[in-house]
């Protein structure tokens, strides 16, 4: 079994039932005796505490929590579950108003992301939907895992397919994501359609509710709930994969988070010497290259094909999504991916 630290739980669209499968899935974890802390980033509507059957003090806050230097009084804002000894729950108390919520920086959900999963063997957070939002950018940003919750509606799947785009440009890659499909499809040819739309051979369902007490009470006992739960259980703890695909072929980059694609068109590329595409080439070719040798090297051929496939791929942005990512870029400017 492989724990990931962090699994980050996200919809493309609200109301697929999110935080419902953050908290069973926190469930799943605690049962096997692994210390979980659940993260309530959904700062509009947020429903942990609900869910899980925690009782979380009015003046609690995730912001206070973030400046709290004294480690004892740090784990003192996260409310235990009386039925789970090893769930714990850190959300923001009713009294905590919504601007407060948003005054919580990027870099302070990153931070508080690295202290809690040094204190805990998993963290599992439920985030908001908008990508804008620090602490659902952060979650998505420094999970192992990100939990992909549907619904039956196509809605969803053409949210993901307009979220896909975006996420590429910050290294967050299709298969991180594991997608869940909160509730099964009436028919077996919508099913098919929308794996055809996500490009994938399955994917994993959790029944419809038969019990609307559910949506009180996430943590139930019944039968076809929890085994849709082992299975995602069973799937997070044995597929775990990097954040980020390094190509050994490459020297490894440090980028800024939004730093997109700066390539632009009708301008000439910059000369390479001999040296960067073949470090091993001996030192009369290399002297031949400097002097500014006219010889046709038999790589030039493979470098023009390279472009051309480069620029098939390259992805055209619409002019809202463009206004979307330089809004993101302004807000983020400083981060940096390691």
């Amino acid at each position: 079994m492989k724990i990931p630290k962090v699994i980050a739980v996200w919809s493309p669209k609200a109301g697929a039932g999110k935080s419902f499968v953050a908290a069973n899935l926190a469930y799943e974890f605690a049962k096997n005796n692994i210390l979980t802390a659940v993260l309530d980033f959904d700062t509009i509507c947020p429903s942990q505490e609900n869910f899980l059957d925690m009782k979380v003090n009015d003046d609690v806050n995730i912001n206070k929590a973030i400046k709290e230097e004294n480690e004892q009084r740090f784990l003192s804002y996260f409310t235990q579950n009386q039925k789970y000894k090893n769930l714990f729950l850190l959300a923001n108390g009713k009294s905590t108003s919504i601007d407060a919520c948003y005054k919580v920086e990027y870099k302070e959900y990153v931070s508080l992301i690295d202290r809690v999963k040094e204190k805990f063997e998993c963290v599992i957070i439920d985030c908001m939907t908008p990508y804008m939002d620090s602490g659902t950018m952060a979650a998505l940003i420094q999970s192992e895992k990100i939990v992909t919750v549907l619904k039956q509606d196509y809605l969803d799947v053409y949210n993901f397919i307009r979220y896909e785009n975006f996420f590429k440009k910050i290294n967050i890659v299709k298969w991180k994501h594991l997608f869940i499909l909160n509730g099964t499809f009436n028919s077996v040819l919508e099913k098919n359609k929308i794996l055809q739309m996500l490009k994938l051979s399955s994917i994993i369902e959790i029944p419809q509710y038969k019990d609307m007490n559910l949506l009180n009470n996430a943590i139930n006992d019944d039968s076809q709930i929890r085994a849709s739960f082992n299975k995602i259980f069973d799937t997070v703890t044995s597929n775990i994969v990097i954040s980020k695909i390094e190509d050994k072929k490459e020297p490894k980059l440090k980028i800024k988070l939004f730093s997109f694609n700066t390539k632009k068109k009708n301008t000439k590329e910059k000369s390479i010497s001999i040296v960067d595409l073949e470090d091993e080439k001996d030192e009369e070719k290399v002297n031949n290259a400097n002097l500014g040798s006219k010889k046709k090297w038999p790589f030039s051929k493979a470098k023009n094909n390279d472009k051309k496939i480069d620029e098939q791929e390259e992805i055209e942005e619409t002019s809202e999504e463009s206004i979307a990512i330089k809004k993101v870029k302004k807000k983020y400017d400083n981060i940096l991916i390691d």
